[in-house]
């Protein structure tokens, strides 16, 4: 049998809902990395708990589910408040992504599954145009209101 590592997107609200659901702030955050390039200061987190009945209901062979946190932190230019010269601005982003896959935790620990997520996007993202913010990527500003939104490449 082939084993499977899926990111749940909205288009399948059903399960999204399901995974989005559950009680993620009594599973503690289980791997993190952190990367500094390209101007910007990048955190991921990821929390893994197995798939309960409710997920095991609508895909039989799932065995954990998991929550992937991308914090991001950047500096840009920004045109001052006169229209002469630029300022330095801090932005920050957190993005969230629901994950459901067929291994079970002696397969597959949080740094695997992290690990198989980010190499996908890679793939992605180097087969693909890459869409900036203007052009209508999913993305939530840190705080009080951030909210989880699905990747999309």
């Amino acid at each position: 049998m082939a084993h499977y590592v899926m990111t749940v997107k909205l288009n399948t609200p059903g399960l999204y809902g399901a995974i989005d659901a559950l009680d993620w702030a009594s599973v503690p955050v289980q791997h993190e990395t952190t990367q500094t390039g390209h101007g910007r200061h990048e955190r991921r987190t990821i929390q893994v708990m197995d798939a309960p009945d409710c997920v095991r209901a609508r895909f039989p062979h799932a065995r954990q589910v998991a929550l992937i946190e991308r914090y991001i932190t950047r500096t840009v230019r920004k045109r001052k408040e006169n229209g002469r010269g630029y300022r330095k601005a801090t932005v920050r982003t957190a993005v969230a992504a629901l994950v459901i896959t067929s291994l079970d935790a002696r397969e597959a620990g949080p740094e695997h599954l992290a690990g198989y997520v980010r190499r996908h996007w890679r793939i992605e993202n180097k087969i693909h145009y890459v869409r900036s913010p203007g052009a209508g990527l999913a993305v939530a500003s840190c705080g009080a209101n951030a909210t989880r939104v699905s990747f999309s490449c």
